[in-house]
């Protein structure tokens, strides 16, 4: 499953989803990207879409980064896409 998160608003119960999911892939894009740091303390594995980073100034140096062919290819590999 690939789950997409594009603001910085998660609810308790999302974010112990996020948790608890093993096979997840969690991309973080648009304002997402603000919680890279906060989601990888908690333990969860994050990529982080480097076009919308680089816009909001984040720095990814601490985190995997997907660019636009890289982001194509995960989401060929999912099936199942959750956006949040």
């Amino acid at each position: 499953m690939l789950i997409s998160i594009s603001n910085t608003t998660l609810s308790d119960d999302r974010l112990c989803m996020l948790r608890s999911m093993q096979n997840a892939s969690v991309v973080l894009m648009g304002d997402g990207v603000y919680l890279c740091e906060r989601l990888n303390d908690m333990g969860v594995d994050v990529m982080v879409y480097q076009p919308d980073a680089q816009t909001r100034g984040v720095d990814t140096s601490k985190y995997r980064t997907l660019n636009a062919a890289s982001l194509v290819n995960l989401s060929d590999n999912h099936k199942t896409w959750v956006s949040w």
